[in-house]
């Protein structure tokens, strides 16, 4: 850890003994959105946050069970009672994936700044990867396997939409259930003609839609998209690598959790989230209401 860097919640406020830092990489990526994103943001926050909180905890105690193995049992512990908790779905998949066994972690819920620039950040987790070449911008003085930085993202349920075939409007089903088939359909939709079949059924249960045998109806089934995350990935990098730490990392990566599945994203190259946090950055200043920033 970099001595005496600590962050004061709920204000989500950074500090390194006394200097306090006026902005966070979080604050500095928000002018990247629009109000209208930003007022969905708060809108759904009851939903999101809760999810995102338990499953980010939950990668934390995942690492320190398995990489910092000295005091085990009370990580396990924890880990056991989330992973049981109503957020299963979206957390049994990325504890449970592979890419864990072909790394090994450096990094956990890791708190970093840069004094220059007056910001701090947490990035979530970072680990070697001996499969991928070092990046050809690496210092001279960094060896050993390439270095990943990565950040966790949990994506909502898939979301079913109905209506009667011809009908204007459609109705919400809600959050599909991770191990229905509706849940594994790439959004769009399918027309299906109830006949209180099998077929149907595993689409979604059918008294929910109160249609006699024989009626037509549309299912629609949306699921929440990824998107890039270079920037958020290049602030942390960038905190690293010109902060106090003078860390480096070769690479950045997002893990995507969904109710029954985890996806790790392409890696993004150096240049890449370098680029996009300069632009992010740039914005920020521009609008920054707090002179100074370098």
């Amino acid at each position: 850890p970099i001595p005496g860097l600590h962050r004061r919640d709920p204000e989500h406020r950074y500090w390194l003994g006394e200097v306090e830092f006026p902005v966070s990489v979080t604050g500095v990526l928000s002018v990247l959105k629009s109000d209208y994103a930003m007022d969905r943001i708060e809108a759904t926050r009851e939903v999101w946050a809760p999810r995102g909180n338990s499953c980010h905890k939950a990668l934390e105690l995942f690492v320190r069970s398995h990489w910092a193995p000295e005091h085990p049992e009370p990580h396990l512990e924890k880990l056991q009672g989330l992973a049981d908790g109503p957020y299963v779905d979206w957390i049994q998949p990325f504890i449970t994936h592979d890419r864990w066994s072909q790394v090994q972690v450096i990094a956990s819920e890791r708190a970093t700044c840069c004094l220059a620039r007056r910001i701090a950040g947490t990035f979530d987790v970072a680990f070697l990867d001996p499969a991928m070449p070092p990046s050809p911008l690496r210092p001279q003085w960094i060896t050993g396997p390439a270095r990943v930085l990565a950040d966790l993202k949990s994506l909502g349920a898939a979301v079913a939409k109905w209506r009667r075939a011809g009908a204007r409007d459609w109705s919400e089903l809600g959050e599909v259930p991770a191990d229905t088939a509706a849940a594994r359909l790439s959004g769009g939709r399918v027309e299906i003609r109830a006949t209180r079949s099998s077929t149907w059924d595993a689409l979604m249960p059918a008294p929910a839609l109160l249609l006699a045998a024989g009626d037509a109806a549309e299912l629609k089934v949306s699921k929440a998209s990824t998107y890039s995350t270079a920037a958020q990935l290049g602030g942390y990098h960038t905190l690293e690598h010109h902060g106090p730490a003078r860390n480096w990392y070769d690479y950045g990566q997002t893990i995507w959790a969904r109710p029954g599945q985890t996806t790790f994203s392409p890696l993004y190259s150096v240049e890449e989230m370098r680029m996009a946090w300069a632009g992010a950055w740039a914005a920020w200043k521009a609008r920054a209401a707090e002179p100074g920033f370098v």
